[in-house]
């Protein structure tokens, strides 16, 4: 089974409540951001808005909406978990963001579920500082790399949050191929 390019693109993973991860999530419902979203030669921009609180992975977690569709995310645990994303649900949820932590790592093992069928995958997260540039200012970050295999070539979904304002760029990666790209415009 082959995922979708678009499948794992986490356009507004900005959720989060609870367990140290507040500050780089500043979640409340209504909260709206604005990317810049490049896949191949195509470029746009999109909204993602935090639709509403609702139960994900037998948690309080959040339901978030856009253009590419719909994600959900929950704090367990100190760990940003996503149930599911654009196209992609995953059992159990799969680690995005350690909260708490800046250097941290995860492993994970389960089923992931597209449109073209259902595989037994694994990953691992991988989180570090960084920094990082956008339209000439400077954040401090935290960078998250969570590599998944068993679902065709390796795919990698690497992820910069800042503190007070949620996920600033986030760049997907099936095998050596850079196939989408999001970089943060506006938001709370």
């Amino acid at each position: 089974m082959r995922v979708p390019a678009t499948a794992l693109v986490v356009l507004g993973s900005l959720a989060g409540c609870g367990s140290g991860g507040e500050a780089f999530f500043p979640l409340e419902v209504g909260n709206r951001w604005t990317y810049s979203v490049r896949a191949g030669f195509l470029s746009r921009v999109e909204d993602v808005r935090v639709e509403r609180a609702l139960s994900v992975a037998d948690a309080r977690g959040f339901e978030l909406t856009g253009p590419m569709g719909v994600s959900r995310f929950v704090w367990k645990e100190g760990t940003l978990l996503a149930e599911d994303l654009p196209g992609t649900r995953f059992s159990p949820a799969v680690p995005l963001l350690v909260g708490g932590s800046v250097k941290a790592s995860r492993n994970w093992r389960g089923i992931v579920r597209t449109m073209a069928g259902e595989r037994e995958a694994r990953g691992t997260l991988v989180q570090a500082s960084d920094s990082l540039t956008i339209a000439g200012r400077g954040y401090d970050t935290r960078r998250t790399t969570l590599t998944v295999e068993g679902l065709g070539p390796r795919l990698e979904l690497q992820s910069w949050f800042a503190e007070g304002i949620g996920l600033l760029r986030q760049e997907q990666r099936i095998g050596d191929q850079l196939v989408r790209s999001v970089e943060y415009l506006a938001g709370p």
